[in-house]
């Protein structure tokens, strides 16, 4: 039996991806649900720990520094609804060698683009910063409105402002519709009574009869970021049965 719970989108993984992508999906009027197994910010999830820089350089790739740039305005929109200081303005200092390409290439991205950003001689970064070690260091360059981001907590922001929006929030693991027992039963192959452990990452999960976008930020360059937007006709979660309608693939 069906479920009378319908969505026309599940988002699988409440990292910051996941989360975010939740948050817009409902602004922009789609009936969303969110699922991760272990909750939102967990300490298994690379979007897990305290805290994560947040910068505007990534040497010539603009793209990165136009969407790094963007995702800190709409970061900072978001800690200001919330009430919550979850990013910390420290500045973020370049300390380059001589003639470093990606410090130069970065330099110049930034300057046109209009980001703001200082060049420092390594006497400057020696008054500045007296416990900086500048040992084959020629010269530094700081972006002062970059900083941090307290991570774990910026997470369970976004899903809280997701689920005070409409989103519907499910900590819990995905599970085949014809897997032929209870998810939180014993499994194939297991032995009696001995429980399989959930699903930990989205790129984990399953769900039947799905078209599947599946995306990584470039920018995270090996983080592992994953999350899993499923369209699918039904899926399991705990023993209940759910339906979303099923949408065009994305591209």
């Amino acid at each position: 039996m069906v479920d009378d719970s319908t969505y026309d989108v599940a988002v699988v993984g409440a990292g910051v991806f996941g989360a975010w992508t939740a948050y817009q999906l409902r602004r922009s009027g789609k009936r969303v649900v969110l699922i991760d197994a272990y909750g939102a910010g967990n300490s298994r999830s690379s979007s897990g720990d305290e805290s994560r820089i947040i910068r505007m350089g990534y040497g010539a790739d603009e793209i990165y520094t136009r969407s790094a740039l963007r995702s800190l305005r709409l970061w900072q929109e978001l800690f200001a609804r919330v009430d919550q200081p979850l990013f910390q303005r420290t500045g973020v200092l370049w300390l380059a060698h001589e003639d470093d390409p990606y410090n130069l290439k970065t330099a110049e991205t930034l300057e046109q683009i209009g980001i703001p950003f200082e060049k420092l001689t390594t006497a400057e970064v020696s008054k500045r910063y007296p416990q900086i070690g500048l040992e084959r260091i020629s010269w530094a360059m700081l972006e002062p409105e970059s900083g941090v981001l307290m991570a774990r907590r910026a997470v369970q922001a976004v899903t809280f402002a997701a689920v005070k929006t409409g989103v519907k929030y499910l900590q819990d693991a995905v599970s085949p519709v014809d897997s032929g027992t209870d998810v939180r039963g014993p499994q194939r192959g297991s032995p009696a009574g001995v429980l399989d452990p959930p699903v930990n990452h989205a790129q984990d999960a399953r769900a039947i009869k799905q078209k599947v976008n599946a995306m990584s930020s470039p920018a995270a360059r090996g983080c592992q970021s994953f999350f899993l937007i499923c369209w699918a006709k039904e899926f399991i979660l705990r023993g209940r049965r759910f339906s979303t309608l099923e949408l065009p693939q994305v591209t």
